[in-house]
């Protein structure tokens, strides 16, 4: 390699550069140098790299991006140029553009909080939770505003200040707890309804009338009083929610007119009872089978029954009898001298007779066959009414031995009494079959 001390004198001598020497330098500079300096900084102007050398530059200086040295960022570059200060918070208002925000105590308090409950109870929430709305409590302050309004889907109980506001809230202040009609009232009919074991008040009316025959066993409705006008035959039971006078139940027949009220509490009361037209009024028939007696209930509508029909006994060389009741069958009279009887009886073209006093009514023989039904139609005059009642019988029997006879009885019930109920049955042993209808005449 040749040395630059070969540039300025002679080869292999020493001394001081020679004219030789120094011509050799500078043809040595001009010819050779270019090329080598090419890869040397200049410090006195710009000079224009290539890629492969900026690379190398930065890594001679131990600049190199992405490992020495931060790669160019937007983003730094906005946050180098933030102002801070103490408590403020650096977030960003676009992409790659930052800004500060005051961080204050408070807000400090609840950024080191792990979850939500944390900071519900950091915030003065931890009551909270996800009750659905309709289960939450309300306060003392909205249930008390609560209780000075109306639910109008259900039956309201005022004080009496409150009926009071209420009546001068819908301009009826003038209205008293005794209200005077000054003119004629009229409460509408409405549609018939039809009887059934609960008789379903209609909401056009307070009169209806009543169809059909079924057992009525309750009343719904919110018409009160309420009048009813039957056109069939309906029996009414005594219940907890029908009211009927004595505690019995009794029988509506066609036309009679019946007045209810209610009491609010499921209970309605017969209050007025307008039974219909005159003439006979047919009960249902009864029909048995191997029973002590047959039984005839609230009868006390009729001053006049008609009892028709036919019954067997069970046992043979038995009488039929009758009894009656003041207490519709809670107890039925049979003193020993409550009933007188005189009968005449014609069997196989022989009359005869026989009367007495018993503890109860004959109204056909004493020998009546268990073989054969025993047919009667039997009359009670003065039914209902404080007076003796009188008995016309006339019977078809066949006796004890097959002897088919007929006759006619007469009877009293000695005491002076109204009755409302009455009683078949035998001397001794059961009906075995009967079918027997009750006729009543009003009075």
């Amino acid at each position: 390699m040749t040395k630059f001390s070969d540039f300025i004198r002679a080869p292999g001598t020493a001394g001081p550069p020679t004219k030789d020497g120094i011509y050799n330098l500078g043809f040595a500079l001009r010819s050779e140098w270019p090329g080598v300096l090419t890869n040397y900084v200049r410090v006195d102007a710009a000079q224009s790299f290539t890629a492969p050398q900026q690379a190398q530059g930065r890594a001679n200086i131990g600049a190199v991006i992405g490992t020495d040295v931060q790669a160019f960022s937007p983003s730094l570059t906005s946050l180098a140029g933030l102002t801070t200060a103490a408590d403020r918070l650096p977030y960003t208002t676009a992409s790659n553009t930052w800004a500060v925000t005051t961080l204050t105590a408070f807000a400090r308090t609840i950024l080191d909080d792990t979850n939500a409950a944390a900071v519900r109870t950091t915030i003065g929430l931890g009551n909270v939770d996800n009750t659905s709305d309709v289960n939450k409590p309300i306060s003392t302050a909205t249930q008390a505003a609560l209780n000075t309004r109306v639910d109008t889907a259900a039956a309201q109980s005022f004080t009496a200040p409150q009926q009071a506001q209420g009546r001068a809230n819908i301009g009826a202040a003038a209205l008293s707890s005794t209200n005077t009609f000054t003119a004629a009232q009229n409460w509408g009919r409405g549609a018939p309804i039809a009887a059934a074991s609960t008789l379903t008040l209609g909401a056009d009316g307070n009169s209806f009338v009543v169809t059909g025959s079924a057992t009525i066993n309750a009343i719904s409705g919110s018409a009160s009083p309420v009048t009813l006008v039957f056109t069939g035959t309906c029996p009414i039971t005594q219940s907890a929610g029908i009211s009927l006078p004595g505690g019995k139940s009794m029988i509506a027949f066609p036309g009679d007119t019946l007045v209810f009220v209610s009491n609010n509490a499921g209970e309605w009361r017969l209050v007025s009872y307008q039974p219909g037209a005159g003439g006979w009024v047919t009960l249902p028939t009864q029909s048995v089978s191997n029973v002590p007696d047959m039984q005839f209930f609230d009868l006390s509508y009729f001053l006049q029954l008609r009892v028709s029909g036919s019954i067997r006994p069970v046992t043979d060389a038995v009488r039929p009898i009758l009894q009656t009741s003041v207490n519709n069958g809670s107890t039925w009279e049979g003193g020993a001298s409550d009933y007188s009887y005189q009968v005449i009886i014609g069997t196989g073209g022989v009359l005869a007779g026989a009367s007495g006093v018993e503890a109860s009514m004959r109204f056909g023989p004493a020998d009546l066959s268990n073989a054969a039904d025993f047919g009667f139609t039997m009359t009670l005059h003065n039914f209902n009414v404080a007076r003796t009642m009188v008995a016309e019988t006339v019977w078809t029997a066949t006796r004890t031995g097959g002897n088919f006879s007929g006759g006619t009885l007469h009877g009293l019930r000695n005491a002076a009494t109204a009755r409302n109920a009455i009683r078949l049955a035998f001397s001794s042993g059961n009906i075995l079959v009967g079918a027997v209808t009750v006729e009543g005449m009003r009075g």
